[in-house]
């Protein structure tokens, strides 16, 4: 973090790292043909990771934020049957923007950009692509006013 009289601009973020298993019983294993160490927990990541970048600007009291959030793959849906394995929601990063100008005590503008990169989403089962598609990038603007 540096800050002076006139700006304060910081980096944060964190990294997880989640080792997940779920015990199956016999009939599960045999039904959805995982190993007999069980499998990941669905719907959780191994890896997760978020950073922030971000200045303040007091002088002009406006505010400017950069996200970035990173997920490694995870099981989206478990298979059934011996010759499928899981589908998985592919690895991705989504970067975003977030901006703030305090016009005075009572008027507040906003702004955001949702999906910068526009990362594809993709599934993916047995080193498959079977579903792809973009999100797109999303713009909000907004004013408040406090009465």
């Amino acid at each position: 973090m540096l800050e002076t009289d006139d700006y304060l601009v910081f980096v944060s973020g964190n990294l997880s790292y989640i080792d997940s298993k779920v015990d199956l019983s016999e009939d599960s294993l045999r039904l959805e043909g995982a190993s007999a160490d069980g499998r990941q927990l669905q719907g959780q990541s191994e890896w997760l990771g978020n950073l922030q970048i971000g200045a303040d600007h007091y002088p002009t009291d406006q505010k400017f934020t950069l996200l970035f959030n990173y997920f490694d793959k995870r099981i989206f849906r478990v298979a059934r049957g011996d010759n499928t394995g899981p589908e998985y929601e592919d690895s991705r990063l989504i970067v975003d923007f977030t901006y703030e100008k305090v016009w005075s005590e009572n008027l507040v503008l906003e702004g955001s950009i949702k999906n910068i990169l526009n990362t594809k989403v993709e599934y993916s089962q047995d080193d498959n692509t079977i579903e792809s598609y973009n999100l797109g990038t999303f713009f909000k603007a907004g004013v408040t006013y406090k009465f």
